[in-house]
């Protein structure tokens, strides 16, 4: 049996507490249930709330059946794994040691069928993707009912999480060197990604996954405070696909990276900004900061032709990213300030100040817009 050194500090952790962990292997070579003792190495008990289930030692598919509580699950196999829904509506929470995925083969966590109503809904402290693919549903018919990582969900650069769910919530936040696939759930539906902010580099990938079904996502950036940057692509997928933006929460999300997804940007509460040196930071799509939103950077805005960046009554548009009176927002499309709109500007020594550089487009104005200049280096 393969020894990770991750296994150590998760059953240190249980040990300190008192408790009596364990580490499960699945040994069934067939599908069966959580609750079948036989199926596990060691036999005579499933796994509880206490106990870590490792890599599996044969490759029948798991039944979670019931509600489920588990410490962490630690897979690393070059070999493929699905762990589903039993009958009825059932859950798994998994705690402090989190689902690590590593080794190069795909993990499958997913209900039964959408025609069999059997459920299977996911609570987890954190998600780690080291290598290889972990797929929260296999596809439109055998998707995941609903996921809520309340910790951080990691995903290296080369690994894949896919999600063919409804409704997703990251709520500690994404750090993304890898691949995400935003796939819909159910194939009438749209699925929405709610993430307390993303952060991660410029091998990150954020998409709805390839090919020609017509599918649509929303990534939805729920940063309730602080400020988080991510310097990856955003982008559609295939021909079909559509991926929309929507910022939430009263923290600061940065997109330093050119993007190119088509389904529109719409700010509405906290701020946006973009800082990416080519390209569109919000895409392709129509652009809407709504009241409460605030939209700017130093980065490019480059929207398909008759886009517009709309700025609505309570919305406020920044010239550069609020710190520096040199930096520059430039915008290759219209830009509406609707009443009731605001301009910020920020003002440096010797009147120095941030711009907007319109570069292709027009102007438009309402009749009482509000201008401010923000004093950040003295006069």
């Amino acid at each position: 049996m393969k020894t990770r050194q991750l296994l150590l500090p998760l059953f240190l952790a249980a040990s300190v507490c008192g408790l009596s962990a364990a580490t499960y292997q699945w040994n069934s070579p067939t599908t069966s249930q959580w609750g079948n003792t036989g199926a596990w190495s060691p036999g005579g008990a499933a796994p509880g709330a206490d106990d870590i289930i490792g890599t599996p030692l044969q490759s029948g598919a798991m039944q979670v059946n019931g509600n489920r509580s588990i410490y962490g699950i630690d897979f690393d196999s070059a070999t493929g794994w699905t762990l589903r829904s039993g009958t009825g509506s059932n859950t798994l929470t998994i705690g402090a040691g989190g689902l690590v995925k590593s080794g190069t083969s795909t993990l499958i966590i997913r209900d039964e069928n959408t025609a069999s109503g059997h459920t299977l809904a996911i609570t987890t402290d954190s998600i780690t993707v080291n290598a290889g693919t972990l797929a929260f549903g296999s596809n439109s018919s055998s998707p995941l009912t609903s996921l809520n990582v309340t910790g951080t969900t990691t995903v290296a650069s080369g690994a894949v999480v896919s999600f063919y769910i409804s409704s997703t919530t990251l709520s500690g936040g994404l750090q993304n060197n890898g691949t995400i696939e935003l796939n819909s759930g159910p194939a009438d539906s749209s699925n929405v990604v709610t993430v307390a902010g993303v952060t991660g580099s410029s091998t990150g990938l954020i998409r709805v996954s390839t090919g020609t079904a017509v599918k649509t996502a929303t990534l939805k950036l729920d940063l309730a405070s602080g400020t988080a940057t991510y310097g990856g692509n955003i982008s559609n997928g295939g021909t079909n696909q559509t991926v929309a933006l929507e910022k939430t929460g009263q923290g600061t999300q940065i997109l330093s990276g050119a993007t190119g997804f088509s389904g529109g940007t719409t700010v509405n509460q906290g701020t946006l900004l973009v800082a990416n040196a080519s390209g569109s930071g919000v895409g392709t799509g129509a652009v809407s900061v709504r009241n409460g939103g605030t939209f700017g950077g130093s980065g490019i805005v480059a929207l398909a032709a008759g886009n517009a960046v709309t700025v609505e009554s309570g919305g406020t548009l920044i010239g550069g990213d609020g710190a520096s009176a040199i930096s520059v927002l430039t915008i290759a499309n219209d830009v509406i300030l609707e009443s009731g709109s605001t301009l910020r500007l920020a003002l440096g020594a010797a009147g120095a100040h941030s711009s907007i550089n319109r570069t292709g487009g027009t102007w438009s104005f309402a009749s009482d817009q509000s201008v401010f200049f923000d004093n950040i280096e003295g006069t």
